[in-house]
């Protein structure tokens, strides 16, 4: 049965049924509504501190009890319970002894008429210290929330710019290696080597895109996505992957759970959740993933995922560390710290939270909260051949526009092997000096988003005035204002993310000049 919060739970100690039936009487002429209990020793008195009181009223000597003690084991426990002595006779000595002890009043029993009064100001000042330890504790936690956030910004901003150019690198790598392979015979043995070096490119491409997440400074393609869809279509890559030591379940407690996320992103939001729980598990386990529509406030709504595992768990030092970037407990060469701060990068600039619940030895669980979203779910985009572009008869002009020379050499080469007319530029100045010294049509403009004299977004606008028939494709390996690729969506351009490979870029440029091409044998 609930409990009534206008009524107050009184615990009496007092051997006397008169001097009880005295209590009781002066606290309801005091219009208090009270559920007393009564005791008279300290085995009763010891049971009933096990239950939450809101003030205790104590005589102070019984035959086999008394107030000092009663006191002693209310400290003992470190209760805070308002305790007020009434007793028949005291001295002021003993009752400042009381008071010391930790009484918050006393009164004599031929006083009464204060005591009702005495209860509402012990519980006032009860609840009110209740109330600033509680924003005390509040305070603290902002505090450590405040400084977690700061040290991971911070190392956000390293691992970013770090991000940045180190696509610009991978960016020459992949190309290179697109043009090396072209220029070998199916049968070079030489070609596995080339293979070897754009997949150990595609590995590093894959932690700089964990170090992005983790800056929260990502390029995301957000669509209206069912997080239950997610969850049921990775189940059995998940399986696969977890083995058959480790037990995989998925409860769904609503039909959908729609969220306006990126979907890859999500994925591998899940994919490393899920590969730090069976880590978890070096004897197996079972790993549960829970889905569900929670209603707020209003109107709105929340969509929660619970990622739970029965794993060795963590201790409070290590839990309130996981999300810290290069944190791992495996050992050297086993981890490299990134995957629970990628996943809390991911989901914070999502718009949600992760927090997570751990005992050692009971397992470790993780939860998601996202925004749910009101707007029907996006309708997947249709399979589409990787077709390799082609020169329409009438050969195309793309202008280049990158400040890193090892980046645009390779841009060159792969843009001219694929038969286009490619104009070049270090920036913004030499670009439109280009465009100015031309006398023929340029058809596409490919630049770089972030240069030292303008950005690529304020050079297509600047060029589009007086060329409105171009086409932009704006490319960057790192956007340090995300604002800056949703200005470059909203001048009508495409967005290319480094690191890319030849037929990534071929195939956006395609598709942007609208030219219709056939596989490449």
């Amino acid at each position: 049965m609930q409990r009534d919060p206008q009524r107050l739970r009184v615990l009496i100690l007092e051997d006397n049924r008169d001097d009880y039936e005295l209590i009781l009487a002066s606290l309801n002429d005091a219009g208090l509504a009270i559920d007393p209990v009564v005791v008279d020793d300290e085995t009763r008195f010891v049971e009933e501190l096990a239950q939450p009181y809101d003030v205790v009223l104590s005589d102070f000597s019984m035959p086999t009890f008394s107030a000092m003690r009663a006191l002693d084991l209310i400290r003992e426990r470190g209760l805070d319970v308002p305790f007020i002595v009434v007793s028949g006779s005291i001295s002021e000595e003993v009752a400042v002894e009381c008071m010391k002890r930790g009484a918050a009043d006393y009164l004599l029993k031929d006083r009464l008429a204060r005591l009702g009064p005495a209860v509402e100001h012990a519980v006032r000042e009860r609840r009110l210290r209740a109330e600033k330890r509680a924003a005390e504790a509040a305070l603290v936690l902002k505090q450590e929330e405040l400084r977690q956030s700061q040290k991971l910004e911070a190392i956000g901003r390293l691992a970013g710019g770090v991000a940045h150019d180190f696509n610009n690198v991978l960016t020459a790598i992949v190309g290179y290696c697109d043009l090396l392979e072209s220029s070998l015979d199916s049968s070079d043995p030489r070609r596995r080597f080339v293979e070897d070096m754009r997949h150990a490119g595609q590995s590093a491409a894959s932690m700089t895109s964990q170090l992005l997440a983790l800056s929260r400074k990502q390029v995301m393609h957000p669509t209206i996505v069912d997080l239950n869809r997610i969850v049921v279509d990775l189940s059995g890559m998940l399986r696969r992957l977890l083995g058959e030591d480790v037990d995989l379940v998925t409860v769904q407690h609503d039909p959908t759970a729609p969220i306006e996320a990126d979907r890859g992103q999500i994925e591998q939001v899940l994919l490393n959740l899920v590969v730090n729980a069976r880590d978890a598990m070096p004897r197996g386990g079972r790993i549960t993933i829970e889905t569900r529509v929670v209603p707020l406030e209003g109107d709105r709504r929340e969509v929660t995922m619970l990622v739970q595992d029965t794993g060795i768990g963590m201790d409070e030092s290590t839990r309130a560390r996981v999300f810290e970037p290069f944190f791992t407990t495996k050992p050297i060469g086993k981890g490299t710290g990134l995957g629970l701060s990628t996943v809390y990068g991911i989901v914070a600039q999502t718009g949600g939270t992760i927090t997570v619940e751990s005992v050692p030895g009971r397992g470790s669980c993780f939860t998601l909260r996202l925004p749910a979203s009101a707007a029907p779910l996006t309708a997947p985009a249709p399979a589409r051949r990787h077709e390799r572009p082609m020169p329409t008869g009438v050969q195309r002009t793309i202008l280049v526009v990158e400040d890193e020379e090892v980046v645009r050499r390779v841009v060159l080469r792969l843009l001219r092997g694929a038969g286009y007319h490619v104009l070049e530029a270090d920036g913004a100045r030499e670009a439109k000096r280009q465009v100015d010294l031309f006398s023929g049509s340029i058809d596409l403009l490919l630049t770089d988003i972030v240069m030292p004299d303008m950005t690529g977004t304020e050079l297509a606008l600047e060029l589009r005035a007086g060329h409105p028939n171009l086409r932009v494709i704006v490319m960057s390996g790192y956007v340090e204002d995300v604002a800056m690729h949703h200005d470059a969506l909203a001048a009508g351009a495409r967005f290319l993310n480094k690191p890319f490979s030849r037929d990534e870029l071929l195939d956006v440029i395609r598709s942007e000049l609208g030219e219709r091409g056939v596989e490449s044998s």
